[in-house]
């Protein structure tokens, strides 16, 4: 099997999408860990036992995730009532015209 660098390209741009979202990735893991443990440890330095610094006590992005998914399914469910809704307004302008009653 032989291959050219144009049946390759593919893969080469996929390669470059991982590196980058490793990178992003790592860059907000010191930008919210990192940094947090930074501020705790020049606060307890500082002050001593006065600190009043605390580090992250949950993980961020589960957070961050968790309210998107949240989103995800408040948008669903106001689609899915959207949708029933403008159903019965069309089964009540079909009784309306004499039409057969519309089972859902």
């Amino acid at each position: 099997m032989e291959s050219c660098p144009k049946d390759l390209y593919p893969y080469d741009k996929a390669h470059e999408l991982q590196l980058k979202e490793q990178d992003e990735l790592q860059h907000m893991w010191w930008g919210n860990y990192g940094i947090s443990a930074l501020i705790v440890a020049i606060d307890s330095y500082l002050n001593g036992k006065s600190a009043k610094s605390e580090y992250i006590k949950s993980p961020i992005m589960s957070k961050m995730f968790e309210e998107e998914y949240i989103a995800e399914k408040e948008t669903e469910e106001q689609d899915i009532k959207k949708a029933i809704e403008i159903e019965k307004q069309w089964m009540a302008r079909s009784i309306n015209k004499g039409l057969p009653e519309t089972i859902i």
